[in-house]
């Protein structure tokens, strides 16, 4: 009597849609597959050698400096990912973080340059961020009254605000608060009040300034929002899909308008920031593209704020090797290659994520 022979097992794909932990640990596995790609890359380079690695990771996280700049380098890249990705929950794009950056600062300076000067420096600094939460947000109103009532697409009405904002920020360096003395370094208004400054303190040898535990603390605090509170259920609803939030008595509308003008205040907030803690002026320098590239940490992050955090070190890190790279003869365009190559892992991260491999015969999990 012959035994019959038992076939294996086989095995099949199933799609399904991944939690938010399952999403951003995707991305992680795949920024470090970019990460690796990209040190390949670099040492294919005709002027990189061993010893300009070993610099590069001293001047990032090797050394008590390094590690210093990294945090100065990623607070404004935190909270510019934390704008976006707030918009993003509900499925906007928020493009403009760089004219609300403009317009948060020119709030705080204002505050700064007409505030009485019996106010002392706490309570001042705490104003200008104040006005600086309110600019960005007055700047986000016609983008979000426009998608809410019109239909109008927020990626243009927020990308055109940009080079307003440009303007606006030329207007007020070269006419009412500009520095003649300060021309030579860049266009820029007079310093802000010596006592409206963000402190620094040191843990160990590294230096870390309060402008970054207040961007942590805002991606904290986003994130109990958005994960607690029925506010945060409603959005996840809206953001899913939008006629079964409606279905579900949620007001799509005045959602849109909240993370809108939610996300121009953080964006307002970005320029005060930089500004109490580098820049002390109103000024061109206050952002090197950081609006942009914080679009790339929100997409990165899969609009997640823990991710924001850090993917914001990531983006510091890569530009802060950049600087060693450029001093070295390096092309800039290197780098911007390796930040093309994380973006590129990051657009197929989510595959994996959302494949399931299950037995034949074997039910299918309930979403």
């Amino acid at each position: 009597m012959s035994t019959p022979v038992r076939s294996k097992p086989k095995l099949r794909l199933v799609l399904h849609d991944p939690a938010a932990t399952g999403s951003l640990l995707g991305r992680v596995v795949a920024v470090a597959i970019g990460i690796a790609l990209g040190a390949a890359f670099l040492a294919l380079q005709p002027n990189v050698g061993s010893s300009l690695f070993s610099a590069s990771w001293s001047s990032t996280l090797g050394s008590a400096l390094g590690i210093s700049q990294l945090t100065q380098l990623a607070t404004p890249l935190i909270l510019a990912g934390c704008a976006v990705a707030v918009a993003a929950r509900v499925g906007l794009w928020n493009i403009g973080v760089d004219g609300q950056l403009i317009l948060g600062a020119w709030a705080a300076t204002a505050v700064g340059f007409y505030a009485p000067d019996a106010i002392p420096g706490a309570p001042l600094v705490v104003l200008m961020m104040l006005a600086a939460l309110l600019g960005g947000a007055l700047w986000m109103v016609v983008p979000a009254l426009a998608y809410a009532y019109a239909r109008v697409n927020v990626v243009v009405t927020t990308l055109m605000l940009n080079f307003v904002a440009y303007l606006w920020l030329a207007y007020w360096i070269t006419g009412p608060w500009s520095d003649p003395s300060y021309a030579s370094l860049g266009l820029s208004s007079q310093p802000v009040p010596d006592r409206a400054s963000l402190p620094h303190f040191t843990v160990g040898s590294i230096e870390i300034g309060v402008a970054f535990l207040v961007a942590v603390a805002v991606a904290v605090l986003l994130w109990a929002v958005f994960r607690f509170t029925h506010h945060g259920f409603r959005t996840a609803m809206a953001g899913a899909d939008e006629q079964v939030a409606s279905y579900g008595g949620v007001n799509v509308g005045r959602l849109h308008l909240q993370a809108l003008l939610a996300s121009g205040a953080i964006g307002g907030l970005v320029g005060v920031i930089v500004e109490l803690d580098r820049v002390h002026r109103f000024s061109s320098s206050l952002s090197d593209n950081t609006g942009y590239l914080g679009i790339v940490v929100a997409a990165l992050a899969a609009h997640s704020f823990a991710g924001a955090t850090l993917m914001g070190f990531l983006i510091a890190i890569l530009s802060a090797t950049g600087g060693a790279l450029s001093i070295s003869g390096v092309s800039s365009s290197v780098v911007l290659l390796l930040i093309g190559i994380l973006l590129l892992m990051g657009a197929f991260a989510d595959v994996p994520a959302r494949y399931r491999l299950l037995r034949a015969g074997a039910e299918e999990p309930q979403e």
